[in-house]
């Protein structure tokens, strides 16, 4: 899998993932997700571009590591658990 299309995976189960999560709670959108500039390897990260539009309307930038995102791509169960309380720091934070 490439940088680019690992990137676009992430942004896909990110949107989904948030959708579940937070329905009706908040706006917060992912505007973009960029791969690492060199490889997907330990100690890079994915950066996320994001929007709440209602509490914060400038765009907030995230890194996400890549390990976490690619482990939960590969469905590691360990990496599942980890992303879904990502996912809830993100939205206790931003949403």
């Amino acid at each position: 899998m490439s940088p680019d299309e690992a990137a676009a995976l992430v942004k896909e189960e990110l949107v989904e993932t948030l959708a579940q999560r937070a329905p009706g709670r908040g706006s917060l959108r992912v505007i973009s997700v960029e791969p690492p500039p060199a490889d997907l390897g330990p100690g890079t990260c994915f950066q996320l571009l994001l929007s709440n539009s209602e509490r914060r309307p400038a765009s907030i930038r995230v890194a996400l590591p890549t390990t976490l995102a690619i482990g939960y791509l590969a469905d590691e169960e360990a990496a599942v658990d980890e992303w879904r309380n990502w996912v809830h720091e993100l939205l206790e934070r931003y949403a």
